[in-house]
């Protein structure tokens, strides 16, 4: 598939500045990919640069939408 390092979830974790428990979670939510081989679970580093990437303008359109829900509460509740 790729021909970059694979690593463990805990190299994954620690490449993410996270724990693994964290990185197992957000595995559950859907926002980083995981391959099993039988009970090991494996990361590819540029597949966890990609989802990082790809979450990082999700966050920011979320900031944007609180903040503009926050404007609009503030204009019909004042």
């Amino acid at each position: 598939m790729y021909d970059d390092q694979v690593m463990t979830r805990t190299q994954a974790a620690r490449h993410l500045t996270i724990s693994a428990s964290t990185l197992k979670r957000r595995v559950g939510e859907g926002r980083f990919r995981e391959h099993k081989i039988g009970r090991l679970a494996r990361y590819y580093r540029s597949e966890l640069d990609e989802d990082v990437k790809k979450a990082a303008p999700e966050r920011d359109l979320r900031r944007r939408c609180d903040r503009k829900r926050d404007e609009m509460e503030a204009f019909l509740f004042d």
